[in-house]
């Protein structure tokens, strides 16, 4: 009697496993395909590449989620948000901000900040070689 009440429950439970996994494979499958079709409508966002000064202002934009600043007030902002980052000790930030200057506005009056204050916090972190690096290229 217990052998068989035994065999009874094993061959439950093996047959219940079996229908939740296929349970679950036909579930996952029908997710797939209706991802599939979400991520295929979804809109494509382009940067403006033919205007230059639109794309100086969604940098300026996405940084500080800010509209309506000029091209022109664009760097001194940054550079703000860069050096109140650094004070935060925040300085993954603070690195990302100032290279956004350099690499987006080098013609600007604050891309020789921008070095400057990068290599005072490589020396604050206690990076020298990358200090003395960014201090050549602002007396350049």
């Amino acid at each position: 009697m217990r052998f068989s009440l035994l065999i009874t429950l094993v061959t439950f439970s093996f047959l219940s496993c079996q229908t939740v996994s296929k349970a679950q494979k036909s579930v996952n499958a029908t997710a797939k395909k209706s991802n599939s079709a979400l991520i295929k409508n979804q809109p494509v966002t382009k940067q403006p590449a033919s205007n230059p000064a639109l794309a100086q202002k969604t940098i300026y934009e996405e940084l500080t989620g800010q509209k309506g600043l000029s091209a022109k007030q664009a760097p001194a902002r940054i550079l703000e948000l860069a050096r109140d980052a650094k004070w935060k000790r925040d300085y993954i930030t603070a690195l990302k901000r100032y290279n956004t200057i350099i690499v987006k506005y080098p013609k600007s009056k604050e891309v020789r900040q921008a070095y400057l204050d990068k290599a005072s916090l490589y020396k604050e972190m206690g990076l020298l070689e990358q200090s003395k690096y960014n201090m050549q290229k602002a007396k350049k």
